[in-house]
């Protein structure tokens, strides 16, 4: 890993993540801890770039715009509530190259959003046509 990746990873464990786990628990009005799946970044530039991406619009950036209209009434609130106790990013991305398949899982109560942020960008999740929130909702 190079010094590039070292401040990258910094920046991200101690800046933006504290920062876009306060945006979750506004817009939510409570806290769900909000984390990465740290083993499953490799020592890459490809995948953390790849999650930094346009501001993260594509990993935490992405979360925060799908809970506002999930939770924007009473009967989302709760489903989420009743559903999520977690929400972690999962790298699937191990060379660079990799394409893999991309997921969303609900298991006990952790929201898994699986994606090689290494991959090309077409591969990313975006919520265009709302697919990344349809994909939430049909898990709560």
């Amino acid at each position: 890993m190079g010094l590039r990746e070292k401040r990258a990873l910094h920046d991200l464990k101690t800046d933006v993540q504290p920062q876009r786990q306060a945006e979750l628990d506004a817009i939510l009005g409570w806290h769900i801890p909000m984390d990465l799946d740290w083993e499953s970044f490799p020592e890459l530039e490809a995948p953390i770039e790849g999650f930094t991406r346009d501001d993260y619009a594509h990993s935490f950036g992405l979360i925060l715009s799908v809970m506002k209209p999930i939770t924007a009434d009473d009967i989302g609130k709760k489903a989420v509530r009743e559903n999520i106790t977690s929400i972690v990013f999962v790298n699937y991305n191990k060379t660079g190259s990799d394409t893999g398949g991309r997921k969303v899982v609900l298991t006990k109560g952790r929201l898994e959003v699986h994606c090689g942020w290494g991959s090309y960008s077409s591969e990313f999740y975006d919520n265009y046509n709302n697919e990344f929130q349809r994909l939430i909702e049909d898990l709560l």
